[in-house]
Formats: structure tokens, C-alpha cells, sequence
């Protein structure tokens, strides 16, 4: 292999507060339409956060690539994320930690 990863990943992340991250983690693998494009929400890392104690803000992350076969969020879970200002993520970044 030439020094690319076996499955690339296009992710996105996003700066979350702890409310917004409350309410997000139920769904982890859950589909949101993020950039016009359908997007898996990436919630298990945060788990091992202490989200009351995380410093804000806590980062989110979706996952552009591998979106099919995974069932959709629910309508209110969709308009949290329509609303949050996602970018791209770089190889190496944690979820949850600042850059």
C-alpha cells in the first residue's frame, strides 16, 4: 500500500456545547444531512468524556463516507446538526478535543 489509509474516511466536525452534546449522543451512528450530503453522526468517542467537566467547546464529528445502511436521526436530531458550523476534519483529530 502506498501510504493511504485501507478505507478513507471524509469526516466533518463540528464545535458542540455540553447541552449539545447531551442530546446528540443517543445517536451515535444515526444519519444527518450535513453540506447537502447524508453524514453518520460519531458520537461513541465522546463517551469517555466527563461532559460536565469537558472545557467547551466539545467537538462532534460525521462521517461523509460510509453514510448508507444506517437509519436516520430523528427530525429534531437533524435540525441540531443542520445548524452546526461543520468543517473538515483533520486525520489525527480526537472528538471532543480542541485543535
Amino acid at each position: 500500500m502506498s501510504g493511504r489509509r485501507a478505507h478513507p474516511d471524509e469526516r466533518l466536525r463540528a464545535p458542540c456545547t455540553r447541552e449539545l452534546v447531551r442530546r446528540l449522543l443517543p445517536f451515535d451512528h444515526h444519519i444527518v444531512w450535513l453540506q447537502g450530503r447524508p453524514a453518520v453522526l460519531l458520537t461513541y468517542p465522546l463517551l469517555e468524556l466527563d461532559v460536565d467537566r469537558a472545557p467547551e467547546p466539545i467537538w462532534c464529528e460525521a462521517s461523509v463516507t460510509y453514510a448508507a445502511g444506517h437509519p436516520t436521526a430523528p427530525a429534531e436530531i437533524q435540525a441540531i446538526a443542520r445548524l452546526l458550523p461543520w468543517e473538515p476534519a483533520v486525520t489525527g483529530d480526537r472528538p471532543g478535543a480542541e485543535r
